[in-house]
């Protein structure tokens, strides 16, 4: 997350690139290959001076290049939806700052080859602390964002980014909503919860039910690595000492189970 306190590596081009180039390394030592990549957030504030928020675009374009780097041709780059509920700026404030922040990325996009993938986005409000739909949750914003961004660039620059643990503390479907997306879906952002937290959690440790998310995954033909955006797993699940593996095992396991279901459906209808 970007913040008003001390640079980071992001801010320097040059430190961005070695740091990326070092990544590179380990993952083919390793064997592994980079699929998807995350820019700094949120990609804009409303509280920043436009100066801070030019320093948040330059690490964002920092982002593309180092994403060049370690070989992952996506890029998630959230979308401005700065605020809560008692402050939420208009949808006609909310698509043309997005509008604007989004093309003043093309010349790097084009540069790189890293396709820009926009994500559903939620907001609280501070009071009760429950959590409600923002930016590009639902279908026709977020259809219509990515159409309106490639057809201004002159070709297929941005994708999506659905997060399906986003959609259900919002309490929106995530089968009905890929299947609207469509091909626009370039990756996705996979984790679980409880409906009232963004807990980031493990497939199967809170309450969706998966075999509708592989059942969309397969109907719209989708085959590139779901990646598991699961880190609460370890923070908030198996957070003891010598508890990791047994984290990584489960999720792994989680994994797996999605991918059978997308592969064989027949073995897993009721």
């Amino acid at each position: 997350m970007i913040t008003k306190k001390e640079p980071t590596i992001l801010d320097d081009e040059r430190k961005s690139l070695e740091y990326a180039r070092e990544l590179k390394i380990i993952l083919d030592k390793l064997g592994l290959k980079a699929y998807q990549t995350h820019a700094p957030y949120p990609s804009s504030r409303g509280d920043f001076t436009d100066e801070e928020n030019a320093r948040i675009l330059n690490t964002i374009k920092n982002s593309f290049r180092m994403s060049e780097v370690v070989g992952s041709k996506k890029l998630v780059v959230h979308p401005y939806s700065w605020g809560n509920i008692t402050n939420y700026p208009t949808k006609k404030e909310i698509h043309d700052k997005n509008i604007k922040m989004y093309m003043s990325l093309l010349d790097v996009i084009k540069e790189t080859g890293v396709t820009c993938c926009l994500e559903n986005m939620f907001m609280g409000d501070p009071s009760s602390k429950k959590l409600y739909a923002s930016c590009c949750s639902s279908v026709e914003e977020a259809c219509g964002l990515v159409d309106e961004l490639n057809e201004l660039a002159g070709g297929e620059y941005f994708g999506f980014c659905l997060d399906i643990g986003h959609l259900v503390i919002c309490g929106l479907d995530p089968y009905n909503f890929t299947l609207a997306l469509g091909d626009r879906i370039k990756c996705f952002h996979v984790h679980d919860n409880n409906g009232n937290e963004d807990s980031h959690l493990c497939p199967y440790l809170g309450i969706y039910h998966w075999e509708r998310f592989a059942q969309a995954v397969r109907e719209i033909g989708y085959k590139d690595p779901l990646d598991l955006e699961a880190g609460g797993t370890y923070i908030n699940c198996f957070n003891e000492d010598g508890m990791t593996a047994a984290a990584t095992e489960l999720l792994h396991a989680a994994g797996r189970q999605i991918i059978k279901m997308i592969e064989e459906p027949d073995k897993h209808e009721d």
